[in-house]
């Protein structure tokens, strides 16, 4: 009962957290619309873009260093965090010809968002070991500060009617003295940088960046295939996915340092427990799917009432799927992503060979894809533990591996 309270409690704050987090997120270009010139807005919103997709590293880089950390390894992760930092903003840099040819973007726009995402990669590494610790209350107060670091300029510029360029300089600066808290909150430790960490990264950077297209290929798709009112229609019904998708996003986050460690039952509660959440959006879509269709996008768009049940089991869907994702992550696996990626490649083949592309028919494809996603990492999942119990029972040298086992130096791929 203890441990459940702990759970409970370490579940709270860090979802307090997510939800400051992400209105920050949305704040910015809520307020950029009604303050900026339309040519400034476009300008922003396509700058905020670039800056979600190059701060994918970051979150890659914390769940690696989750996952070693939760095994009991010790390390210091600034110079990786740095060196992580420098490689995203350093290959952002390189497509600066590219954007500015082709998003009509100033050289300077592109330094400053270079800048602008160099200390929230950094910031990375240091959650990181806060969420391999399982200090969750640290963590949270971390994901805040990270929050303001990412926005609070932005927002202090907008309000202060800057131009384009006078954002992105209230928001670097805002960034680079909003990471010095975060900092403060991780315990010193001057061990050193383990060997092939850097490959354990940049597989984790891929599985996050295979989430990230999972959970917005059928918009795009839809915004492909359909007409412009129907791919509207479909971008609100969206919503309700990504609210399904997202909502049990905190019992990943508690899960990972356990999965890591191999604890018992770990995996079987969080997705037991993801499992019952998406149920229960399910319902609520279903039973209420008119008021959700009205909070989404307005009275117009309630004649799609009929759709909400499916897109709600579609974000369910991808919620399994991305916490086995993670789960190939903590066992070790070196090519975690490739069921994701595996996923994707079919979604996009179906959706070009439908005869009539549809709402019905893209959702379905979407809701296809994410549960072969998870069946293809339960099934090796439960290949390799059969492996495992099987090399456990005959003559070797060396002592017997259990799947279940925590160990530390041991090859436990999935791939």
């Amino acid at each position: 009962m203890n441990l459940l309270a702990r759970l409970g409690r370490a579940g709270a704050v860090v979802t307090v957290a997510t939800t400051a987090a992400n209105l920050l997120a949305y704040l910015a270009p809520l307020l950029g619309a009604r303050q900026l010139a339309p040519a400034d807005f476009s300008a922003l919103a396509t700058v905020l873009a670039l800056c979600a997709v190059f701060g994918v590293p970051s979150q890659g880089l914390q769940t690696a260093v989750a996952v070693r950390v939760a095994r009991g390894e010790r390390m210091s992760t600034t110079r990786l965090g740095l060196a992580t930092a420098a490689v995203t903003s350093g290959v952002l840099l390189l497509l600066g010809p590219l954007l500015v040819a082709n998003l009509y973007l100033g050289w300077n726009v592109i330094v400053l968002t270079a800048a602008l995402v160099f200390p929230v990669v950094v910031c990375g590494g240091w959650l990181g070991v806060l969420q391999g610790q399982q200090l969750f209350g640290r963590l949270a107060i971390g994901m805040i500060l990270l929050g303001l670091a990412r926005f609070a300029g932005i927002i202090t510029g907008i309000l202060l009617g800057q131009s384009v360029a006078g954002i992105l300089l209230l928001g670097v600066a805002g960034s680079m003295l909003g990471v010095l808290p975060i900092m403060l909150l991780v315990p010193r430790d001057e061990a050193p940088v383990p060997g092939r960490i850097a490959r354990e990264v940049w597989a984790c950077v891929l599985a996050m960046v295979a989430m990230l297209v999972m959970s917005y290929m059928d918009v795009i798709a839809a915004r492909h295939l359909l007409s412009p009112v129907a791919s509207a229609e479909y971008a609100v019904l969206s919503v309700l996915t990504k609210g399904a998708m997202w909502a049990p996003q905190v019992v990943t986050v508690l899960a990972l340092p356990h999965l890591a460690a191999r604890r018992r039952h770990a995996l079987a509660l969080a997705t037991a427990a993801i499992a019952v959440v998406g149920a229960v959006l399910v319902a609520a879509a279903t039973l209420f799917s008119e008021l959700a269709l009205r909070f989404a996008g307005g009275a117009q768009y309630v004649h799609l009432a009929s759709y909400a049940p499916m897109f709600a089991v579609t974000g369910a869907a991808y919620a399994l799927a991305f916490l086995f994702i993670n789960t190939r992550i903590a066992y070790g696996a070196k090519y975690p992503s490739w069921p994701a990626w595996l996923a994707v490649g079919g979604f996009a083949a179906a959706v070009l060979l439908l005869p009539t592309p549809s709402i019905q028919a893209i959702v379905t494809c979407a809701a296809t894809s994410a549960v072969v996603c998870l069946l293809i990492c339960v099934g090796t999942l439960i290949w390799r533990g059969k492996s495992a119990k099987a090399s456990a029972c005959e003559p070797a040298s060396q002592p017997p591996i259990y799947y279940d086992v925590p160990r530390s130096n041991t090859d436990t791929s999935l791939a």
